[in-house]
């Protein structure tokens, strides 16, 4: 999440940086995220109608893929045979001029994991998935 180039227009030079700071949400959850904070760690919070949760360095998985950035959230760890419900959200690169924002549309995928506690027959599907559609900003925020 550094600068990336130089670009000329109209005889000013501005700087092309990577956005760290997203801010997104659908009409149930929200969701923030910023690449590097003040302990140099990423953090990331969570929010929808019924938990809100934040997490931040060892506490996320993130990924660097050709989708882009998958940051992973633990909603729920299940137990006794219960789920685990884990929130992937894909973070698309966006390049933006220094000191603006740009619009964002991107995807966040709910992950239900389920662990059986004893052998189980061959065949049943372990995860599930539901994929709800995000719009906000992306910005970069010195830390």
């Amino acid at each position: 999440m550094t600068q990336t180039s130089e670009t000329s227009s109209q005889g000013v030079t501005a700087r092309l940086i990577h956005a760290n700071h997203f801010v997104l949400r659908t009409r149930d959850i929200q969701v923030s995220f910023l690449g590097t904070s003040l302990t140099g760690e990423p953090l990331f919070y969570y929010k929808d109608r019924t938990r809100a949760v934040s997490a931040r360095g060892r506490e996320l998985h993130l990924h660097d893929t050709e989708l882009g950035t998958l940051v992973t959230l633990t909603l729920t760890q299940g137990s006794d045979g219960e789920a685990s419900l884990y929130f992937t959200l894909v973070l698309p690169r966006v390049d933006i001029l220094q000191g603006s924002e740009a619009p964002v549309s991107t995807v966040g995928i709910y992950t239900r994991s389920h662990e059986h506690p004893r052998p189980h027959p061959f065949g049943d599907q372990l995860q599930t998935y539901n994929l709800v559609w995000l719009r906000g900003q992306a910005g970069f925020i010195i830390s």
